[in-house]
């Protein structure tokens, strides 16, 4: 007899075949299981132009039997498959050797479920031959009682987009860099355009309203003709004629103070005056009548409205970020978020039906199934990360540091 969820069914497992260039994939419900094989050629993208890359690739295939790769010509990258992953290890780290370059080189299993758009647990419908993806609808409780916690984890790590850190006992920069890089690759397939949404918290709202990455950061496509154009951003520099002599202002952003002080001359001069006043940051001037400088948008139209400057609308230095693509960044984060939630929503049901089952017993860690234990976990690391991003972005280590893009943070987290 058909039950409700017999026509539903979730992606267990995963098969990597290079003998036969292809992935099997399970699909299984409580009944039954159902075995799909998909073609599939493993691959990185080198981000380079062919001129540059051609004469290298041409002479590094013919050292290691170039038969086993092919080649396929983009804009601006050249995508590089192989026949065998190991063989794509290979011809990686002979890449990286030599061009100093570092291509995204996922699993074979990452991949494919990046290309796919498809993450472990995901739910399909059974409709004819054909299964339609539904997406990450529930945790499969059938599956508890065969699964090890380790295997949870692991399953669950991949399919969230980050690292297997149970079993590799990576730190958390550690998981960031590759998290992103499966968020990279795997967006370069399912390209996402703005409208996104916002949160509120410092340096994860900067990274959100303002779309921010070292990809969407001054791309070339979106470049303000105006600094009142939506895209700049408040460190966005005016220059503006300073109206009266021996002049300091307070300004808005704690980092552009900074910076200035540092670097202009003048500086006991700000220092005295600090001491003097009490002040919580260090002034900006002393400027002169007449006197020309870039400071912020914001406290250029401050100063304006005092009529302590005059602006000088069309010398500006823009700071601004993409209308077009989302980023990386942002499309990483709301993964997360939306991860969370279904963590959250899957822990409540799993916990109700094993109260019907223990009753208050199942409050008790020992007693938990083994699902629950590496949902809550997963869940857990999700916390961290989140708390943890604002150092990584902002840390020189991280694979994925950028100076503009920390500066940018920087000063957009420090108004006040």
């Amino acid at each position: 007899m058909a039950t409700p969820n017999s026509s539903l069914y979730w992606l267990t497992h995963l098969d990597y075949k290079p003998h036969k260039q292809s992935m099997i994939v399970d699909f299984e419900n409580s009944e039954n299981k159902i075995v799909k094989k998909y073609a599939f050629f493993p691959f990185f993208d080198l981000i380079i132009s062919k001129e540059k890359i051609q004469p290298v690739l041409k002479d590094l295939l013919s050292s290691i039997s170039g038969s086993k790769y092919r080649l396929k010509f983009e804009e601006h990258s050249v995508k590089v498959l192989a026949k065998d992953f190991n063989e794509l290890k290979k011809l990686h780290s002979l890449l990286v050797s030599s061009l100093q370059v570092q291509p995204i080189l996922l699993k074979p299993e990452q991949q494919f479920l990046c290309m796919q758009d498809w993450s472990y647990f995901d739910s399909f419908a059974s409709e004819f031959d054909d299964l339609i993806k539904l997406g990450l609808t529930s945790f499969p409780s059938f599956l508890d009682a065969s699964l090890e916690f380790e295997k949870v984890f692991s399953l669950l790590a991949q399919n969230h987009l980050l690292s297997e850190k149970f079993s590799e006992h990576l730190s958390l920069f550690e998981i960031w860099d590759q998290f992103l890089n499966i968020v990279e690759f795997k967006y370069a397939f399912h390209f996402e355009s703005i409208p996104f949404i916002i949160v509120n918290s410092n340096a994860l709202h900067a990274v959100e309203k303002f779309n921010l990455s070292k990809q969407t950061l001054n791309c070339l496509c979106c470049k303000p003709k105006s600094i009142q154009d939506i895209n700049c951003l408040p460190s966005s520099l005016m220059e503006v004629e300073f109206l009266q002599d021996g002049f300091f202002f307070d300004s808005n952003n704690r980092e552009f103070a900074l910076q200035f002080h540092l670097s202009q001359p003048s500086f006991f001069s700000r220092l005295k005056r600090k001491k003097e006043f009490g002040l919580l940051q260090y002034p900006i001037g002393p400027f002169y009548r007449n006197q020309k400088a870039m400071i912020p948008f914001s406290d250029a139209l401050r100063l304006a409205e005092t009529h302590e400057v005059s602006v000088h609308w069309t010398q500006f230095q823009p700071v601004w970020f993409c209308l077009i693509q989302k980023s990386p960044l942002v499309l990483g984060l709301e993964d997360l978020y939306a991860r969370n939630q279904w963590l959250t929503q899957s822990l409540e049901t799993l916990q109700v039906q094993d109260l019907q089952k223990q009753g208050l017993k199942t409050y008790l860690k020992q007693n938990q199934p083994i699902a629950f234990q590496g949902l809550q976990v997963y869940k857990d690391l999700i916390k961290q990360l989140l708390v943890e991003f604002p150092s990584y972005l902002n840390h020189p280590s991280s694979s994925h540091f950028s100076t503009d893009l920390s500066h940018q943070l920087r000063f957009l987290t420090s108004f006040g």
